[in-house]
């Protein structure tokens, strides 16, 4: 629920996913958590991203990827349908990172609960357009 509140906390989980702890460390994810407007902080995880986008050798763990689904799979069985969204939008991500084909789905159950679901509509466009990361052969 927290996720729907505060979009650094899914921000905070996605990158604890795809990003190795060596990275992104459990401190900085927390205080990114908290302060995400901190301009380190933004310029940090903007970093992660991009690195882990760019560079072809950041390929994702893929146990640590499928625990994440798992845990987030849990959390929308136990949580209201109205803040299911950001987790679906998670899931999304992750798979599309993964190269794995549910990525749309996950997705587009994201935008059937919120349309307005940033991160779901990033997601359906970089499928749509054959967009993944640098490890994947999408370009």
């Amino acid at each position: 629920m927290g996720m729907d509140e505060m979009l650094s906390i899914r921000d905070a989980f996605l990158i604890s996913a795809i990003v190795d702890e060596q990275r992104a460390s459990r401190e900085f994810l927390m205080d990114f958590a908290e302060r995400p407007k901190q301009p380190s902080n933004a310029q940090r995880l903007e970093q992660l991203l991009s690195d882990a986008f760019r560079d072809p050798s950041a390929r994702p763990d893929m146990k640590r990827c499928d625990q994440a689904i798992n845990m987030l799979f849990d959390i929308i069985d136990m949580i209201p349908k109205p803040y299911r969204a950001q987790p679906f939008a998670v899931i999304s991500y992750i798979m599309w990172w993964m190269g794995q084909e549910g990525a749309i789905a996950a997705a587009i159950s994201a935008l059937a609960i919120d349309d307005r679901c940033s991160l779901a509509a990033i997601v359906c466009s970089a499928v749509e357009r054959h967009i993944g990361p640098a490890w994947t052969s999408e370009t």
